[in-house]
């Protein structure tokens, strides 16, 4: 399958985060090692903006997110839609946190790009047919704490690359950036249960989803 740079994307978003990290209320930092971590509500607030840059950075630029009113039980509710016309890639190789990064006292679940780079997830990947071959990658971590160069060289380490040419994106799943990229993996979800039910979600072309 050709490469769809959804690592290039994906860094371009987090360029972005960094360049407006006042209004966004994020705080960039780059690791002695060389490592960028960019804190969307570690330390940091965070907040709704930053979960949008948030969801779009797991989905490696190749979904969108914005914010809707959903109508649950005739009461209109706070939500947000999702789309890509690359579902099984945006979704099961990017957006799916299926690496556990487990390092001393640090651990953290990983998503985005950089895992279709490092493919440590091998029989996914193979199924899905997937790989980049990236210089640069960007990797979500749904954690507490933010990664230190212990955790930055274990990751490069994996993923083939040196520590300096790393974006993490970090956030709790009970701040605000991150419950808005929890919502964000309504399709996510939908297709991570299709895949473990035999389904070849590469035969999904485009998909939609809504989340309170």
């Amino acid at each position: 399958m050709t490469s769809l740079a959804m690592n290039e994307q994906a860094e371009e978003i987090a360029d972005s985060m960094v360049e407006h990290a006042a209004l966004l209320r994020v705080r960039s930092q780059t690791l002695p090692g060389g490592a960028r971590v960019i804190d969307a509500g570690v330390e940091v607030d965070g907040g709704y903006d930053a979960g949008l840059a948030l969801a779009e950075v797991c989905m490696g630029g190749l979904g969108n997110v914005a914010y809707t009113p959903l109508q649950v039980g005739g009461t209109s509710w706070p939500g947000l839609t999702v789309w890509t016309d690359h579902p099984a890639v945006a979704c099961m190789a990017s957006q799916y946190a299926g690496w556990a990064i487990s390092v001393d006292k640090f651990f953290a679940m990983g998503s985005g790009p950089l895992r279709a780079h490092a493919r440590v997830e091998k029989e996914l990947f193979e199924r899905l047919g997937y790989a980049e071959e990236v210089d640069h990658g960007v990797l979500v971590l749904e954690g507490r704490t933010l990664p230190d160069d212990a955790v930055a060289e274990w990751v490069a380490e994996k993923a083939r690359l040196k520590p300096s040419k790393l974006t993490f994106v970090v956030a709790p799943t009970a701040s605000l950036a991150g419950g808005v990229q929890i919502s964000a993996r309504i399709l996510e979800t939908g297709l991570h249960k299709m895949e473990v039910l035999g389904f070849d979600v590469r035969r999904v072309v485009s998909g939609m989803g809504a989340a309170p």
